[in-house]
């Protein structure tokens, strides 16, 4: 024998070695797909919530965070502009949204000074019995301030949140 395995010549041998090597291929492209799947949440079910604010806010990504009370409950999907305004809407997941009032308002804050941005839920002094559900519409609360906003606030007290009024509104708890 010339040390060749008669299984591994000839027609058959080489249509095997192919069809391992297409196989291989296929394997690795399936990989890959399911990685690239897994990290765009693609198999994460969301419950829809819309966000109607007076702005959007420059550094609001895509898929950021969405918490109330400080623990994440969602993550924005989708920001469009309307107008003077913007629709934002809000991934809200499933097994969250039972802690989240209907009657919840939302403010885009930044985390840090000068680092993107995130929804932060505000739960009013009286909650709703109702949890939120998908297709709500939830408006925005008390206008987060920006660093110039702070710096201009620390000069001038006045207006400190409220877009709506001069005042500061009873939603904001914070004094006038």
């Amino acid at each position: 024998m010339s040390g060749t395995h008669p299984s591994r010549t000839g027609f058959f041998g080489a249509f095997r070695n192919r069809a391992l090597g297409v196989a291989f291929l296929v394997l690795l492209l399936l990989f890959v797909w399911l990685t690239y799947a897994i990290f765009s949440k693609s198999f994460v079910a969301y419950d829809d919530v819309s966000l109607k604010s007076s702005q959007i806010g420059l550094q609001l990504p895509s898929r950021a965070d969405v918490k109330i009370r400080g623990v994440l409950v969602g993550e924005v999907l989708n920001t469009s502009t309307a107008g003077k305004g913007a629709n934002i809407t809000l991934g809200i997941y499933p097994n969250q949204a039972h802690t989240i009032p209907a009657n919840v308002t939302a403010r885009i804050i930044p985390k840090t000074l000068f680092g993107e941005k995130y929804v932060a839920l505000q739960v009013p002094q009286s909650p709703s019995a109702r949890s939120i559900r998908a297709g709500d519409v939830i408006s925005e609360g008390c206008r987060a301030r920006s660093a110039g906003a702070a710096v201009r606030g620390w000069r001038s007290r006045s207006r400190r949140c409220c877009p709506t009024s001069t005042r500061c509104c009873a939603r904001c708890s914070l004094p006038s």
